[in-house]
């Protein structure tokens, strides 16, 4: 078979010059720089078979130019084949045919390395070494050890990206829930038939994670502005060191942790992007902790940019719900810490 090959790259020489030497095959590939379009259709005059790539046109007038010059096969050496006009391959009696798949593994592995660049500012820092500029300073990042990944989707790519993240040290939220999921206690105990690992839960212990450093770092620094004398005139009156602290120092800065909730829970309603990554997005009252659902933020994330007319008012209204929530968690508060005060 007479095949040829356009937009030829240096790496594509390394496999298929074994190919084409090849005996077995009994393929004749004929390597062009030039990438397919209507200007360099004719150039497959005498073969049999096109072999193209993901940015070649494969457009009716060129699938015409080919068929008129006796092309029979048009192979794609890609998964993606939208820039091919089926319809006029089928008219043109080309025979289209494509790569099943790219390796689910090298597809994770790539997504992993973006990441660690843009966590460790490698195009920065290197940028910065060719200068002679080996300062610190705006290339620091973070310890990904013992950070939670949220994951969308666990097909092929998800499962292998899961299976890295772990290596890492990282704690992978929704292929956990999945295997939880699938446990005999989960499905006899509890009755829970299936699940995918992005559901209700699994936000909900996002969240939880995501809102306790901020609930935590303020109420310690409310707890700390206490004065010691109270403290240690608790203790002095004989009490023990468990009810010096929550019959003293927390009364004292009861204020304190009570903003830290409100700004906890604050953080939680208004959280977006995350709770996406990992409640399902399906637009459905869940009967369940394991089953997916959208939050009112993420609908109004996903949906606004190509909402129109009664469709937008009905997401502006869904931000005024998120509003009147907010002033009724305040108003919760101010009653909570105005009655202490009162009492």
């Amino acid at each position: 078979m007479k095949i040829t090959f356009y937009g030829t790259r240096d790496y594509d020489h390394l496999y298929f010059d074994v190919l084409a030497s090849d005996p077995e095959y009994g393929c004749d590939i004929r390597f062009l720089a030039a990438n397919l379009d209507k200007d360099t259709a004719p150039l497959a005059a005498g073969g049999e078979a096109v072999c193209a790539f993901v940015n070649a046109d494969g457009s009716a007038p060129v699938l015409e130019t080919l068929a008129a010059v006796g092309v029979k096969l048009l192979l794609l050496r890609c998964a993606g084949f939208n820039n091919v006009d089926l319809d006029a391959a089928k008219r043109c009696g080309i025979t289209v045919l494509r790569v099943p798949g790219y390796s689910p593994e090298a597809v994770a592995e790539h997504a992993m390395a973006l990441a660690m660049a843009a966590n460790r500012r490698i195009c920065k820092a290197y940028i910065k070494g060719r200068n002679n500029n080996f300062a610190l300073d705006g290339l620091l990042g973070h310890t990904l050890y013992g950070s939670a990944a949220g994951i969308v989707g666990t097909g092929r790519i998800g499962a292998a990206m899961a299976r890295i993240c772990c290596g890492f040290g990282m704690t992978v939220l929704v292929p956990v829930v999945q295997a939880m999921v699938k446990t005999p206690f989960f499905k006899t105990v509890l009755h829970v038939k299936s699940g995918k690992g992005m559901s209700l839960f699994t936000a909900a212990v996002l969240l939880g994670i995501m809102i306790l450093p901020t609930i935590i770092t303020v109420s310690k620094t409310s707890l700390d502005a206490v004065p010691n004398s109270y403290y240690e005139g608790s203790l002095a009156l004989g009490a023990t060191h468990e009810r010096s602290v929550f019959c003293a120092v927390l009364p004292a800065a009861k204020s304190g942790v009570l903003s830290a909730v409100i700004l906890g829970i604050g953080r939680a309603i208004g959280e977006t992007m995350a709770v996406v990554m990992v409640a399902g997005n399906q637009t459905w009252m869940p009967k369940g902790l394991f089953q997916g659902l959208r939050t009112m933020t993420s609908n109004i994330v996903i949906e606004m940019g190509y909402a129109a007319d009664l469709h937008r008012e009905a997401l502006i209204a869904t931000g005024v719900v998120l509003f009147v929530f907010i002033l009724l968690i305040n108003l919760c508060f101010s009653l909570v810490k105005g009655g202490s005060d009162h009492a």
